[in-house]
């Protein structure tokens, strides 16, 4: 704002018509505009760091999923190892317990079969089972 004072005296800083110019000095200054071209408001930075989180959260979980599914592979791989090792120690007692058990059916039937080997043998070569089945009424007689 510029005011105009009027001076009867000549003296500095009069112009030809006998005015002087002065500056208002509690005049505010304005700051320069904000650039036009792209404004960014406060909303537009909280959605966007929002998103950023996002991803970043996003990212850390496939991490430590990725983490976990190498651990994971790893204790499947342990568990196939244990198993193979189980099934061989099953089978191998499978085995042996079936040696038993026809050692114990030949015991049996060497000492307390007597004479019934060759009615047994009669009997496998028929096809018919190595021992007879009670009738059934008579099943407790």
């Amino acid at each position: 704002m510029v005011q105009q004072v009027e001076t009867e005296a000549s003296g500095s800083g009069q112009n030809e018509e006998g005015s002087k110019t002065v500056t208002n000095i509690t005049q505010h200054r304005r700051a320069p505009p904000p650039p036009q071209d792209d404004p960014v408001y406060d909303f537009e930075h909280l959605g966007l760091r929002i998103a950023e989180s996002l991803v970043h959260a996003a990212e850390q979980q496939v991490v430590e999923a990725n983490s976990l599914l190498e651990e994971t592979k790893t204790l499947a791989e342990s568990i196939r190892e244990q198993v193979k090792i189980q099934t061989a120690a099953l089978t191998d007692l499978n085995g042996r317990l079936k040696t038993f058990g026809a050692q114990m059916l030949d015991a049996h039937r060497q000492f307390n079969g007597g004479g019934r080997e060759r009615e047994v043998e009669e009997r496998r070569r028929k096809g018919l089972p190595d021992y007879e089945k009670p009738p059934i009424g008579d099943a407790g007689a």
